[in-house]
């Protein structure tokens, strides 16, 4: 959360945790802000460029497009085929 109240939203991928991050210069002084996804093994590695602004940082990333439901939906059913897929392979 940003000073002025702004949340970071989740990882755009994968849905986890997103977190600020400080970037220092040589001097240990802040140079400046970007944002990562916090998950291990996010299929993305997903992360803002560096700015000196912490707000701007958390705009860029929390400028995204909605996914449509039915895009949603479908992803959902790959993935419960894909649970499925994983469990009949593991059975002897």
């Amino acid at each position: 959360m940003c000073n002025d109240g702004r949340r970071v939203l989740p990882c755009p991928f994968c849905g986890g945790p997103a977190k600020v991050h400080k970037q220092f210069d040589g001097f240990r002084k802040v140079r400046g802000y970007y944002i990562s996804c916090n998950k291990k093994g996010c299929p993305i590695f997903a992360s803002t460029r560096v700015k000196s602004d912490k707000a701007a940082v958390i705009d860029e990333w929390n400028a995204r497009i909605s996914p449509s439901v039915s895009t949603l939906k479908y992803i959902t059913e790959l993935r419960e085929e894909i649970k499925d897929l994983k469990a009949k392979l593991s059975k002897p």
